[in-house]
């Protein structure tokens, strides 16, 4: 029993969740208010970089741009008729024609933004969009996100206690397993543990608004403030390993970091060791 406790080295590993991200996706937003009068592309579509996925209309914006327009037709009439009679007003009928001005490019600026158009190549994902057809959408709301599935790259979340003792270990293997496919191990062959400390989550599926095991603060409106601090190891997936299973843009899954083997009594000693720090904070 002793030998085995202390002498018999035996399998070693740590597990980490975390979410798979595409290096390339950008979502977009509401950069002016409307509403959403037509939607010409589907989730799961192909897009372009520059091609229309969606046109706004905001009545108000359009009865302004008139109002601006006889505003500064009117102005520049009173400005010709100034020249022959009063040249004092001169001055203040200019500055007057400049704001107009200023607020008419303004508003054609944002009459454009109206228009939502893809800012680079890639898969449409919005699977709800389509439910706010005839919506009026404000300022700043997410309409969906562009992703490019060529690249992917894992990103887990390591707690406090785990991260002085991951940093000084050298990883032998690393499996990723994905949600709904454990069946299929994804061999990573590199894995990058950044140094800083971070408290936003990279997806709120990691919390526990999103069913996840990381403690949030439930304050904040988002869910993915983390109550503590944390560190983030990135690990890229090889493109052979791609092919295996369905990955998908915020998938999450399991990493497991495959430890040189210890005897049983090295192992349990530095359970023990995180539980005090993480409950007693040493």
């Amino acid at each position: 029993l002793l030998l085995l406790l202390f002498v018999v080295p035996f399998p070693d590993s740590v597990k980490n969740h975390g979410v798979l991200e595409a290096h390339n996706s950008g979502k977009l937003y509401m950069q002016a208010p409307g509403k959403l009068k037509t939607l010409l592309v589907r989730h799961g579509d192909r897009v372009q970089k520059g091609q229309l996925l969606a046109v706004m209309e905001n009545p108000d914006l359009l009865s302004e741009i008139s109002m601006i327009e006889a505003g500064k037709t009117e102005a520049d009439a009173q400005y010709r008729q100034a020249l022959h009679k009063t040249h004092g007003e001169l001055d203040a009928l200019a500055q007057k024609l400049t704001s107009l001005e200023v607020r008419n490019r303004d508003l054609h600026q944002q009459l454009g933004q109206l228009e939502v158009r893809a800012n680079q190549d890639g898969e449409w994902v919005a699977p709800e969009l389509h439910e706010f057809n005839g919506a009026w959408l404000q300022r700043g709301y997410a309409l969906g996100e562009i992703v490019d599935r060529s690249r992917f790259r894992f990103i887990a979340v390591i707690p406090q206690e785990q991260a002085d003792f991951l940093f000084k270990q050298t990883f032998h293997q690393a499996e990723l397993r994905l949600s709904g496919q454990a069946d299929i191990r994804l061999a990573l062959p590199q894995v990058f543990i950044n140094p800083y400390q971070s408290q936003r989550l990279p997806s709120v599926a990691l919390g526990w608004m999103g069913g996840g095991d990381i403690a949030v603060n439930t304050s904040e409106p988002g869910g993915d403030k983390a109550k503590e601090s944390f560190f983030i190891l990135r690990a890229e997936v090889p493109a052979p390993e791609l092919g295996q299973s369905m990955v998908l843009h915020g998938l999450s899954g399991t990493l497991r970091l495959q430890l040189p083997a210890q005897p049983l009594y090295r192992q349990g000693w530095r359970a023990l060791e995180q539980l005090v720090q993480k409950r007693y904070a040493l």
